[in-house]
């Protein structure tokens, strides 16, 4: 018997690309999840987070009005079992990280 792929709740994406947003939303299709919500505007991902459950979070860490370490932080105290991906090209951001420890050594 198979398992299936999809999470029994959404895997959030949350980056202020559009563009980004789409190429991983296709590619976590192709690879056959279609639970899956996006979010442009990081002012908003709280009161989604509020008012549903995801599984999972990927999240862009250079955005615009609530910045992404900003929301990380946010996102770890208040919803503390809900696993979070960085995903930014920011390599000075992905430094600053693993020397808090949200990132293991050897992984950023």
């Amino acid at each position: 018997m198979s398992v299936p792929l999809n999470p029994p709740n959404p895997i959030m994406i949350v980056d202020d690309e559009e563009p980004i947003l789409l190429a991983i939303d296709t590619t976590l299709q192709m690879a056959g999840f279609d639970n899956i919500i996006t979010c442009q505007d990081s002012r908003k991902v709280m009161d989604i987070l509020s008012g549903r459950t995801i599984d999972a979070m990927l999240l862009d860490l250079n955005m615009p009005h609530v910045d992404g370490e900003r929301l990380l932080n946010t996102v770890n105290r208040e919803f503390p079992d809900i696993p979070i991906i960085i995903i930014t090209g920011a390599v000075k951001l992905l430094r600053l990280l693993q020397e808090e420890e949200y990132i293991a050594p050897g992984h950023g």
